[in-house]
């Protein structure tokens, strides 16, 4: 096999690699935000009824 074409396929897995992981962690802090702005809504909705009884 040649050598530079070793290293390009090399480089060119790492980059997709690097790519799928900025995409993963894309993904887990839309997530988590998701999850916080869930999670604070419904807080105030409860904090709502609380006032309320």
């Amino acid at each position: 096999m040649n050598p530079n074409l070793f290293l390009l396929s090399n480089h060119l897995t790492v980059s997709i690699n690097f790519d799928l992981l900025m995409i993963l962690t894309q993904t887990l802090k839309c997530k988590a935000t998701t999850n916080s702005l869930y999670l604070s809504s419904k807080a105030k909705f409860h904090d709502k009824i609380f006032v309320r009884e």
